[in-house]
């Protein structure tokens, strides 16, 4: 039973990854939106549900998050996201580029591609827009802040192209699986940590946050 439980999450998790690399499953229209809350100005995060932020949200309360594309942009949103509607998730939003925290820098040391790709990125949305299946994963940290689980090269791109926000799957990082949590702290965070820790004063990351 244990096994069995064990290999359901570690499957779950991988769902999860493959979302964080653009890719996931089950189309949901970038206008189906769910009903929305999030703390104006309260510190600590971590009695808030994805219904509470969802909620915050629509009301213009939640700094850097919002329910509408910016009107001056540069570069057209386009198709549907793909919503892999794992736990924790709050939906599709307009992120702003200057909010979110990153693990690792861009171009990343650890990827020799990383230059080439990156330039592609930009050739590809410049030319095209942005696809929302390609929305990025980013989780609402318990003191407010929003950490980029997966799309730093996206992140450099809109930068570079002038943009002020980017498509992104917002989850709330208390309301994820517990064990997800556990595999992607242990697995991706704290390796990224002792690799660049000069990034991770920007999170303020600590044990407490993580968790």
């Amino acid at each position: 039973m244990n096994k069995t439980v064990s290999n359901l999450r570690k499957r779950y998790f991988c769902f999860f990854l493959v979302g964080a690399l653009g890719f996931s499953c089950g189309p949901l229209n970038a206008t189906e939106r769910p009903s929305f809350r999030c703390l104006g100005g309260v510190a600590d995060w971590r009695s808030s549900t994805a219904d509470q932020i969802r909620r915050e949200i629509l009301n213009g309360r939640f700094p850097g998050i919002t329910s509408q594309v910016p009107s001056r942009i540069s570069i057209p949103r386009r198709g549907q996201w793909n919503s892999s509607r794992l736990e924790g998730l709050v939906g599709l939003y307009e992120v702003s580029l200057a909010r979110i925290s990153s693990l690792h820098p861009i171009p990343n040391p650890l990827r020799e591609d990383s230059n080439e790709q990156l330039e592609n990125l930009k050739s590809l949305i410049s030319s095209h827009g942005y696809h929302l299946s390609k929305a990025i994963q980013v989780a609402i940290l318990r003191n407010g802040q929003i950490l980029n689980l997966g799309g730093h090269h996206r992140v450099a791109a809109m930068l570079a192209l002038g943009e002020s926000t980017i498509p992104a799957s917002v989850y709330v990082w208390d309301s994820m699986d517990p064990h997800i949590r556990g595999l992607y702290r242990e697995q991706f965070i704290v390796p990224l940590q002792h690799r660049f820790p000069e990034l991770f004063g920007t999170i303020q990351y600590d044990s407490t946050l993580l968790d």
